[in-house]
C-alpha cells in the first residue's frame, strides 16, 4: 500500500497520511512540491478535496462532511520501548497557501494529540493511538506532524478515518 486514500472500510473512508514512517517528519509551507498531494510523502499534505471526488467516482454523492472523524496512529515494525516524543495535526489552507495547527490554547500546543504528551507503548512492542478530529472540512490539506522516536527500529503508519455520512432525505 502507498499513502492516500485507501479505501472506504465498513461505513468509514480510510486515509493512509504516514506509512512507515522511520523518524521524525516537520511539515513544509508553501511549496507547491509539498502540500495537497493525493498521496503524499511524510512531509506532505493530504489534499482534502480528494475525499468528495473519490466517494462520487464510488457512487456516493449525497455524502456530508461528518462534524468528527479520528486518527489512528499504530506502530508497524520496532522493539525495545517505543515512544514518540509528540504528535500534531496540520492542516493547510490553499488561500493563504499557509499551514495552521487547529485549536484553541498555547501555540505551542495548538494542534497537539494526547494532550501535548508523549505517546507510548499501550503494550510490549506495540503503540497505538486513537483521537477524534473535529471540523476536518475546514481544510484544504491535512497531516500529521511526529516528533522524535525513542527507537531506531520503530516504523509507524497514520490512518484517517472519515465517517461517511449521507444528507437526510
Amino acid at each position: 500500500m502507498a499513502t492516500g486514500i485507501q479505501g472506504i472500510v465498513r461505513d468509514r473512508l480510510v486515509i493512509r497520511l504516514l506509512e512507515n514512517l522511520a523518524a521524525t517528519n516537520t511539515v513544509a509551507e508553501g511549496a507547491a512540491v509539498d502540500v495537497l498531494k493525493e498521496r503524499p510523502l511524510s512531509t506532505q499534505f493530504f489534499d482534502i478535496g480528494q475525499v468528495r471526488t473519490y466517494l462520487v467516482d464510488q457512487g456516493i454523492t449525497d455524502f456530508v462532511w461528518p462534524d468528527d472523524s479520528w486518527v489512528e496512529i499504530y506502530e508497524t515494525a520496532g522493539s525495545g520501548t517505543m515512544t514518540i516524543a509528540s504528535a500534531r495535526v496540520v492542516h493547510y489552507s490553499a488561500a493563504s497557501g499557509k499551514l495552521f495547527y487547529p485549536g484553541p490554547g498555547l501555540d505551542a500546543s495548538k494542534g497537539m494529540l494526547n494532550n501535548a504528551a508523549a505517546l507510548g507503548e499501550t503494550g510490549t512492542d506495540k503503540l497505538r493511538h486513537k483521537e477524534l478530529l473535529l471540523y476536518p472540512q475546514h481544510a484544504d490539506g491535512l497531516q500529521i506532524e511526529l516528533g522524535t522516536f525513542g527507537d531506531a527500529s520503530q516504523r509507524h503508519n497514520a490512518d484517517w478515518h472519515i465517517p461517511i455520512k449521507r444528507k437526510e432525505a
